[in-house]
């Protein structure tokens, strides 16, 4: 239950804490009283994440641009793009079938499945409960169309 009375929240813009009364579910955070600012939750990335970051991605394109012998800068984007692919795929599920596990990525790329969107494939999952060899072999069925249009 998201209701309490007398907590304090800290301003993001200009640092003041507030006392807030009562807060319900589905109410929006109010606002500050001094800057207008919300006075809601957020998470600051620190200094230290940033760099770290950084440093991964700079390390990434020397090695692509050593290998492949292209500009640092053009190495610098294709680091930036494998690595957020990378992130991507770390977040993916896995999908076990037909004795191999992929993420959904993967299975749309599969021969056996006969349709090309993830979303089909976690519909059929998860609020249709199908077994995943059903929901990756099943084509998509084509919808009726009413007469007269």
């Amino acid at each position: 239950m998201n209701e309490y009375i007398g907590k304090k929240l800290k301003c993001r813009a200009c640092g003041t804490e507030q006392t807030v009364f009562y807060m319900g579910p589905g109410r929006k955070y109010p606002e500050c009283e001094i800057c207008s600012e919300s006075l809601g939750p957020y998470r600051k990335r620190s200094q230290k994440d940033v760099e770290a970051g950084s440093q991964r991605v700079i390390k990434k394109a020397k090695k692509i641009s050593a290998e492949k012998n292209i500009p640092f800068g053009e190495a610098k984007e294709q680091a930036l793009r494998e690595l957020k692919k990378e992130s991507l795929l770390k977040r993916e599920p896995k999908i076990k079938a037909f004795g191999e596990e992929k993420t959904a990525s993967e299975w749309i790329q599969d021969p056996r499945c006969p349709y090309t969107s993830k979303n089909t494939l976690y519909s059929r999952l998860r609020a249709l409960n199908w077994d995943p060899e059903k929901a990756i072999k099943t084509p998509l069925f084509p919808r009726k169309r009413r007469p007269g249009l």
